[in-house]
């Protein structure tokens, strides 16, 4: 229950955006601009909180690191064993996608429900690493 707790609220955001967005409530220069203000002003400041607030050796995980690397390490390799089945046009996409994840709108505020402002520093810090 306490991981429903943690990740509805998340998917429910998304599912009202997508929901605003299709009855025209929110238009396009509107979702380019809340993107905008929540990736490059309200994330950097809540993952720079999170992670000042917290002593570094706390946060700080070599093993978890390691263990992000070698996971996506894994998935992009196994990516480009199943890209060549895709058409030419998709295969750069399907291989990126598989790299790159919502770590930003998704992750940081399970983590962050989940455990915390200490979850939300260690999280940052190991993805720090992949950025």
């Amino acid at each position: 229950m306490i991981v429903l707790n943690s990740v509805l609220p998340a998917f429910i955001i998304i599912a009202l955006g997508y929901f605003l967005k299709r009855r025209g409530i929110i238009k396009d220069e509107t979702d380019s601009f809340i993107n905008n203000l929540a990736y490059y002003l309200v994330l950097p400041c809540m993952i720079f909180a999170a992670i000042y607030k917290t002593p570094f050796k706390e946060i700080f995980n070599p093993g978890a690191v390691a263990g992000l690397y070698l996971a996506v390490l894994v998935v992009f390799g196994i990516a480009v064993l199943i890209s060549p089945a895709l058409p030419q046009k998709k295969r750069g996409v399907f291989a990126t996608s598989s790299f790159r994840s919502n770590i930003a709108y998704i992750g940081f505020p399970i983590a962050y429900s989940l455990y915390g402002q200490a979850g939300l520093g260690k999280i940052s810090v190991i993805t720090g690493f992949m950025a």
